[in-house]
């Protein structure tokens, strides 16, 4: 499976209306039309997972637009402008990139990104030292085979 396919599962279900997925060490895997990060923002990004206090002072620019970071950590970063928005998950390879506008809202972007990086990582795709679930899901996806669909989080199949 390509990766734009992650991307399209992220924006079909009307929660998200922009995802990218970038390398940690540069380039894009895949993305939205017309959603970009230049290479100073995927810098900015990256470097922010480790020490969260210069978006927090200066705020987080993703596709051109400068955030508010509301939540920074070393597994996921949201922030806000108006009512727009992004939440970025980062894995030991990647990081996942979704973006909302007026027509979602903050909690239901944030839920479909964290569970579709929860089901990368536990698929194997994006391995972890330490595998940790944002919602829980990530031993059972593994032991009981469910199936991933970003209007729900994750389903039984």
């Amino acid at each position: 499976m390509s990766w734009n396919t992650y991307v399209s599962q992220l924006t079909d279900g009307g929660k998200v209306q922009a995802a990218a997925i970038y390398g940690l060490a540069g380039g894009v895997w895949a993305a939205s039309e017309g959603f970009s990060l230049s290479d100073a923002e995927h810098e900015a990004l990256v470097a922010a997972f480790d020490d969260p206090s210069g978006i927090q002072a200066k705020g987080l620019h993703i596709n051109g637009v400068k955030h508010f970071a509301l939540v920074a950590n070393d597994r996921s970063i949201y922030g806000k402008m108006a009512a727009t928005g992004v939440c970025c998950v980062k894995t030991n390879q990647a990081v996942i990139i979704g973006y909302y506008d007026d027509k979602s809202n903050g909690p239901q972007c944030n839920k479909a990104t964290e569970a579709i990086a929860d089901y990368l990582i536990t698929s194997g795709y994006f391995a972890v030292a330490q595998a940790r679930s944002h919602f829980g899901y990530a031993f059972q996806i593994q032991r009981y085979g469910w199936g991933f669909d970003t209007s729900q989080g994750m389903n039984s199949p």
